[in-house]
């Protein structure tokens, strides 16, 4: 059974420049200011033979460029208003996948929740839930149910890219074919289309089986320790934690 729903009292223009026109033109004032700053103090220093100011001067040329950056992308944002390449990117998605023998999955993606990322899968005697389940920054929570009794387990941190880039440049070296290959990625982006046809058409859409000759193994398991912060000298973190 399948539902076509009209979605339309919630669709909305993804149009951001058109209440920006004040913001750009206070940014391009900076621009002028700092560029009048710039040339004013590049010839304060060649009449003073000041070496300070001249440099001072030219520092303020690289931050003019870099506000220029910011004036360019407004500029490209109104130029190209309203094309339907950069238009209607949903902000929220939500798809349920059935698998054979009546096995479901569900979930969603969002630009605008609340930062968080956890998985769950429920079975005929007990639930399993991992939360954080995608994060390398902190530990990973699992708590799993079975028959009303609870038992939660912990996993420390680690480096997950070490083992990554050690694994792809040892299969680089040897000319084996690395695990998941190009064929694992093949068959996200089949999912991925699907469900936007699903979304178009508003109905489900078949796919067949994929075919897989290998799959990753505990023997291919590697762990490295978690990366340590590095001790800043005179310096405070960029994120201000």
């Amino acid at each position: 059974m399948s539902h076509v729903h009209d979605l339309s009292p919630w669709q909305h223009r993804h149009d951001f420049a058109a209440d920006r026109r004040g913001v750009e033109r206070r940014t391009h004032w900076v621009i002028a200011i700092t560029l009048v700053m710039m040339v004013a103090e590049i010839a304060a220093g060649w009449w003073w033979q000041s070496m300070a100011l001249t440099a001072d001067g030219w520092h303020m040329g690289t931050h003019a460029a870099a506000i220029g950056v910011a004036a360019l992308s407004y500029a490209l944002a109104r130029r190209w208003t309203g094309d339907p390449r950069f238009s209607g990117t949903p902000e929220m998605a939500t798809a349920v996948l059935r698998f054979p023998v009546e096995r479901l999955a569900a979930f969603t993606c969002s630009f605008g929740a609340a930062d968080s990322g956890w998985y769950q899968v429920g079975g005929t005697k007990g639930v399993l839930r991992l939360d954080p389940a995608y994060e390398y920054a902190e530990p990973l929570k699992m708590q799993v149910t079975v028959d009303e009794k609870t038992s939660r387990k912990s996993f420390p941190k680690r480096d997950q890219f070490a083992p990554e880039l050690l694994y792809f440049s040892d299969c680089i070296r040897k000319d084996r074919q690395p695990e998941p290959s190009g064929r694992e990625g093949l068959a996200d982006v089949r999912v991925i289309r699907a469900l936007h046809e699903s979304a178009r058409t508003g109905r489900p859409v078949a796919l067949p089986e994929f075919e897989r000759r290998h799959r990753p193994t505990l023997e291919m398991a590697d762990e490295e320790p978690p990366v340590r912060m590095p001790e800043l000298v005179h310096a405070e973190s960029p994120s201000g934690e």
